[in-house]
């Protein structure tokens, strides 16, 4: 959290810094967004930057907001800030609450090189980054439309994809939300007197509830496995194809195939184990979800399946 000044005598903007705050990884976010606000500022209104008046501004930046009235968010004591003051806008360069707990927040783009500097470039230019523009051949990392793979509605698998982490998910606002503990969520409550796979996803639905959304998204995909074995219809797919490609293991990005803890789920039909896809392979679908990690959401994920 930074107020930014501008001082019309130095002609320079500060950012002030409590030295209560942490010194956390999402500082390198507020400094980024600092340092582009500050640019933009000059740039969109050049005029306000030449006089003698003061200008100030709070700002913040992360993955969603660290306030700190977590107690009033998790029992809904909602506004958790009385509308009725008078409290001074806060640009979040980031994700914010859809609910009104904060309502002088405002959403600014992620401090990221295809977010907030295609921002300003535009601003700047008038130009569209490569990441928004059509991928190809000279432009590797673009984004992937219905001409980029050639391909019609009609043509596309009629089921709903999603490819990620295995993350958390707003650990501080929903800290009962977990994954699944094999043991006691699969294992301890399965049925033996009925088919395996069957009995594994009637074990894991118990526990539903309390599982993170990308959990649930795995769920979700057992069960479609099972209706679309069951159906009758030649071709039959399952509807649902929510599975994980990749991980944290011991510090490290991993390949959730080769970590025991989702080798196991696998094994007895819960698929988490899932194949990596490019976007033009994602493409090929009808269908695509927002499972959010770390920060409820992912601004980059959001735009490539859009």
């Amino acid at each position: 959290f930074f107020i930014v000044i501008y001082d019309p005598e130095e002609d320079t903007f500060i950012a002030y810094y409590s030295r209560n705050h942490k010194w956390v990884a999402s500082v390198a976010k507020l400094i980024n967004s600092f340092k582009i606000l500050a640019n933009s500022l000059r740039l969109m209104f050049p005029e306000r930057f030449k006089s003698e008046k003061e200008f100030a501004i709070a700002i913040s930046s992360g993955d969603y907001p660290a306030v700190s009235m977590i107690e009033c968010i998790r029992h809904d004591k909602l506004p958790c800030v009385s509308e009725e003051l008078n409290v001074a806008p806060i640009f979040h360069f980031g994700s914010v609450f859809t609910e009104n707990i904060v309502p002088s927040m405002i959403a600014m783009p992620m401090p990221q090189g295809n977010h907030l500097s295609c921002y300003h470039r535009w601003a700047q230019h008038g130009v569209l980054c490569n990441d928004y523009l059509p991928r190809g051949l000279s432009n590797p990392n673009g984004l992937v439309f219905g001409d980029t793979v050639g391909l019609t509605w009609d043509d596309l698998i009629p089921s709903l994809v999603w490819r990620g982490t295995d993350f958390s998910y707003l650990t501080k606002m929903k800290p009962a939300l977990r994954k699944p503990d094999f043991e006691k969520d699969v294992k301890g409550k399965m049925n033996r007197r009925i088919e395996e796979k069957e009995s594994a996803v009637r074990a894991i639905r118990k526990s539903y509830n309390s599982l993170i959304p990308r959990w649930k998204g795995v769920v979700w995909t057992a069960q479609a496995e099972l209706e679309a074995r069951k159906s009758k219809e030649e071709g039959s797919i399952p509807w649902a194809n929510i599975k994980f490609a990749g991980c944290m293991h011991e510090g490290q990005k991993a390949k959730v195939g080769d970590v025991e803890y989702y080798q196991q789920f696998d094994a007895i039909g819960i698929p988490a184990v899932g194949e990596g896809m490019s976007l033009e392979e994602l493409a090929r679908h009808k269908y695509h979800i927002d499972l959010g990690g770390g920060g409820g959401t992912t601004w980059s994920g959001t735009l490539e399946k859009l």
